[in-house]
């Protein structure tokens, strides 16, 4: 027992010490146990597609270990008799695969003939080589693309350039018809087709002709694409776009004017455009300001927005104007009532000028407005708070037809007592004489007038009152 227990343990010895021969390492408690790395993968399908096309494809993994030792890929190629229309174009040897890992392989399938095309993808690994097949199937084209490419070159923010060309063509002796011709990206907003649109239909070797459009939206360098789509038929072709927006040092200035009215008269503030420079090239679509001035002079009418009170001054935004001026220089008319308030001249001063969707300075230069006819007669007798000056409606508002107006002068003088609509016209005079100092009352019918919002105005030699009126039948 002993002597063979001896023979045995000599032998073990020679194995594991004669030399030439592979050191084995035991990472177990048996005694031989050999780990030895596997791997599995699996064919690969690139589908159909039509001659000189190419598609991309990553599969993921493509390798995977699946024992207990980490696999050395020593080489990964394509070989056979179809191999020229394949490629490996990602995840090429050499490359390590960890333990219950895998290892991603990109494909190319880019056939020059019609057919089945196989190959053999070889995968050569540290204990062994493994083959693994790849197809795809080429089908003669039906349509092709007379320009793969359309570059629009420089163009400054703001503007279009358009390339009218023959883009697709029909390689066969029968009609085709190109069932969509869709924009794909990346850019989407930037290029367009302007005329040619699919669905279309090409005579057996015909052409279609298209107009596309690169509108410069923003700065830099940019691309889309167009993919054609034939009925029935797997054949896509895609066409490149690409275009540059060329972003242009602009300069604005927004201003207003020098104005003077007598109180109850309507006055036209413009927002003018000046000193510009280059505005349509920067993407812009608008301006944007602010209109800040005494608001005891100036009462907003008709569409003008009535803003916001910040202390004695009122602040009105002023959103969205025009781009472009018209051929006096104005981008936009905001409506005022002159009253006769506690001041007889105001800055009209903008603020927080902008441009919308662009990041060039605007400038501001303020005008002015004077209030005029002022009685002088003791020094100017311009608007007292505690003064008995008063006009009011009696009875509800909104009221039905006909209300009550009642209002009080404080002087003997002309005065004119009238209503207007929200758009400025004229739809009753309610006084227009000499009154007395004192309390009177007018009664209002409205009622061949529609329901909404409407005007009274008192009008004094030396102060001006308003209110509104609610009209609901």
């Amino acid at each position: 027992m002993t002597k063979t227990r001896t023979i045995f343990l000599t032998i073990l010895f020679l194995c594991l010490t004669v030399p030439g021969r592979a050191q084995i390492s035991d990472v177990s408690d048996a005694v031989f146990s050999i780990v030895v790395p596997s791997a599995e993968a699996r064919v690969v399908d690139m589908g159909v597609l039509p001659v000189g096309t190419q598609r991309d494809s990553l599969v993921q993994p493509f390798v995977r270990n699946t024992g207990r030792a980490r696999i050395r890929i020593d080489a990964l190629y394509i070989t056979g008799t179809d191999a020229g229309a394949f490629d490996v174009i990602a995840g090429k040897a050499p490359t390590f695969v960890p333990v219950g890992e895998g290892h991603g392989v990109g494909f190319s399938f880019l056939p020059t003939t019609p057919g089945v095309k196989t190959a053999t993808i070889v995968v050569e690994t540290q204990i062994d080589t493994q083959y693994y097949a790849i197809r795809g199937e080429a089908t003669a084209p039906q349509i092709a693309l007379d320009v793969m490419m359309v570059d629009f070159g420089q163009i400054p923010v703001g503007a279009h350039r358009d390339s009218t060309l023959v883009l697709v063509r029909n390689l066969t002796a029968g009609p085709v018809t190109v069932s969509d011709a869709a924009q794909a990206g990346p850019d989407m907003l930037q290029f367009s087709v302007v005329t040619g649109q699919a669905p279309f239909f090409l005579a057996p070797f015909g052409t279609q002709e298209m107009t596309v459009r690169y509108e410069a939206r923003k700065g830099g360098r940019s691309s889309g694409s167009i993919v054609f789509t034939v009925e029935g038929s797997p054949d896509q072709l895609t066409a490149q776009l690409f275009g540059e927006g060329i972003v242009r040092d602009a300069t604005a200035t927004l201003a207003t004017d020098t104005l003077t009215a007598a109180p109850g008269e309507i006055v036209r503030i413009p927002i003018r455009l000046r000193e510009a420079k280059d505005v349509q090239f920067t993407g812009a679509s608008a301006f944007t300001t602010e209109l800040r001035y005494h608001a005891s002079l100036l009462v907003p009418f008709g569409a003008t927005p009535q803003g916001r009170l910040e202390g004695t001054e009122r602040v009105i935004p002023l959103d969205n104007l025009p781009l472009m001026p018209d051929a006096d220089g104005v981008l936009d008319w905001f409506d005022f009532m002159a009253v006769l308030g506690d001041a007889q001249t105001t800055p009209l001063r903008l603020e927080n000028s902008a441009a919308i969707g662009a990041g060039f300075p605007v400038l501001e230069s303020p005008g002015m407005f004077r209030l005029t006819d002022i009685c002088r007669e003791g020094g100017d007798r311009l608007f007292d708070a505690s003064a008995v000056l008063q006009l009011s409606q009696s009875g509800p508002n909104p009221f039905n037809a006909a209300t009550v107006i009642n209002f009080q002068t404080i002087e003997k003088g002309h005065v004119s007592l009238f209503v207007l609509d929200l758009l400025g016209r004229r739809v009753r005079t309610l006084v227009d004489e000499a009154l007395e100092p004192g309390a009177h009352q007018r009664i209002l019918d409205l009622q061949e007038y529609p329901s909404g919002s409407y005007l009274c105005v008192m009008q004094t030699a030396t102060a001006q009152r308003m209110i509104r009126l609610q009209l609901l039948k």
